[in-house]
């Protein structure tokens, strides 16, 4: 809430990041401070913020550059803002929901995050879907188009 009383929506103080993220205007050190906040306001939300982490990429981008030397920053935070999207283990449907939402190609702590996050039996099956939505970023056709040459 401002000092004014107005209410600051979810979704403002990440549109401003995500804005700040794309520019490469915003400080690392201010943005970790953003995230961490926005995270733990959404984390405390009475509603189910995932549509607002969707639309947003899981904030994927931001993770990326904020922790641009720390994998395993980016993986923590990924872990906890896909916590809050989806409540326990993730569902090949909540695989292809998350890679859905894309608009850049996944990122290396992305795939280990949602592999982390799943079956092992779904494991190769996330590994295909990070395939997929690097292609689909990419405005490359589908994987199933390419044919196999005959050794």
């Amino acid at each position: 809430m401002l000092r004014d009383g107005t209410p600051v929506l979810a979704g403002e103080p990440l549109d401003e990041m995500i804005s700040g993220v794309a520019s490469q205007t915003l400080q690392p050190r201010h943005g970790a401070i953003v995230l961490e906040w926005a995270l733990r306001d959404l984390s405390r939300s009475s509603g189910h913020p995932g549509a607002l982490l969707a639309a947003r990429g899981y904030l994927k981008s931001a993770c990326e550059y904020i922790y641009r030397d720390d994998l395993g920053a980016q993986v923590r935070y990924l872990r906890w803002v896909l916590g809050i999207a989806f409540d326990g283990q993730l569902s090949r449907a909540e695989i292809d929901k998350v890679f859905s939402h894309l608009d850049s190609p996944p990122t290396p702590a992305l795939e280990r995050t949602v592999a982390s996050l799943t079956a092992k039996r779904n494991r190769e099956y996330v590994r295909k879907q990070v395939c997929e939505a690097f292609l689909r970023t990419q405005s490359l056709p589908d994987w199933a188009v390419y044919t196999k040459e005959p050794r």
